[in-house]
């Protein structure tokens, strides 16, 4: 059975620094996002089991995204 994979998306390099790290070493694959667009992209490529957002960020806020990510098929459960 793989890895669950989580997908990180914050504006801040710092903190998905950090979050990566932390996760990464409890065995999760981590993918990240600098943004809302980006996350939407990453959600449709990767088919994260579970999302950890920024809700203030450039081009795309997080609630927003979250919502697009929600209406993608195969991620309701997100």
């Amino acid at each position: 059975m793989p890895n669950p994979t989580i997908l990180i998306a914050d504006d801040q390099k710092t903190i998905r620094t950090m979050l990566r790290h932390h996760l990464e070493k409890h065995s999760y694959h981590i993918i990240e996002a600098e943004n809302g667009q980006e996350a939407i992209q990453a959600a449709l490529k990767h088919n994260p089991d579970a999302i950890v957002m920024d809700m203030v960020m450039p081009m795309l806020d997080g609630l927003k995204a979250l919502a697009r990510i929600k209406k993608l098929p195969n991620h309701d459960h997100t």
